[in-house]
């Protein structure tokens, strides 16, 4: 009886071991999680989020959107988005910088076609805005 309960812990810790080693098998051959594309959209969403709190000749971001809706004066976001973007992007990153009010597009900058995208609502005297920012995949 002594010899059949050592024959079944060996048995056990056979089975034991083959699990083990079936286990560290199916993890060895998943391939590693690529993290890249949702860096890329964080980075996205916070550089937006960051535009709307920047100051433009002593005007924020949303006052000058108004102004661009209105009076049609988008000259200033022209100029000095693309200047911030390029501070903010790693150096020859593509973009696609877009200002809408509504379904009428105020402003579109750069020249990325396919990318990850990121939106940030915004609104400013009873106007909603919503700034997307698209940024190009290396191909």
């Amino acid at each position: 009886m002594k010899g059949q309960t050592e024959i079944i812990g060996l048995v056990v810790v056979v089975i034991l071991l083959i699990l083990g080693g079936l286990i560290y098998l199916r993890l060895q051959t998943n391939p590693p999680q690529d993290y890249s594309e949702l860096r890329t959209n964080v980075r996205a969403t916070h550089i937006l989020q960051a535009l709307t709190l920047i100051t433009i000749e002593g005007k924020q971001l949303k006052d000058h959107l108004v102004d661009c809706h209105q009076e049609k004066r988008c000259d200033v976001l022209k100029k000095e988005i693309p200047a911030i973007l390029q501070a903010a992007l790693p150096q020859n990153q593509a973009y696609q910088f877009v200002a809408l009010q509504g379904e009428k597009e105020l402003l579109r900058l750069g020249t990325c076609s396919t990318g990850i995208a990121s939106s940030f609502p915004l609104t400013r005297q009873g106007l909603v805005f919503d700034l997307q920012l698209k940024l190009c995949t290396k191909s």
